[in-house]
């Protein structure tokens, strides 16, 4: 499903921001169109970690999870959000670029985690079966 979305922001951004701002407000339309197009960049980061994310959960992990959740929301999205838009008093598309790198970091680290604690898992069990 958010795939599908991806490729909606990917492919006609100006069209659905066109449903919401009146016709009247160019930059405003664009402005919003290039937010969604870059929105459509973190739509699989977004589900691998939400994916991976509830894995955890649901293997009794819900500790891992709200760590790395905080961690890239707080050391990645929080201070370069801060930085560019503070300091260099950019444009708001890069607080999209930020998010996208943001949830791409998360998404990585959810799979790892993940990963390893499958690996953990199985080497338990099969240690128990022998």
């Amino acid at each position: 499903m958010m795939g599908f979305f991806s490729a909606v922001f990917l492919v006609m951004p100006g069209i659905l921001v066109n449903l919401f701002i009146d016709e009247g407000e160019k930059k405003i339309i664009y402005l919003a169109s290039l937010c969604l197009f870059i929105g459509a960049f973190e739509q699989p980061s977004i589900a691998i970690s939400t994916v991976f994310s509830s894995a955890l959960k649901g293997a009794g992990d819900a500790k891992t999870p709200l760590i790395v959740s905080l961690m890239t929301s707080w050391i990645i999205r929080l201070p370069l959000i801060f930085y560019f838009i503070h300091f260099l008093k950019l444009s708001v598309i890069y607080v999209w670029w930020v998010t996208v790198i943001q949830w791409g970091v998360d998404a990585i680290l959810m799979l790892i985690l993940f990963e390893k604690k499958l690996n953990s898992r199985n080497k338990l069990f099969l240690s128990k079966t022998l």
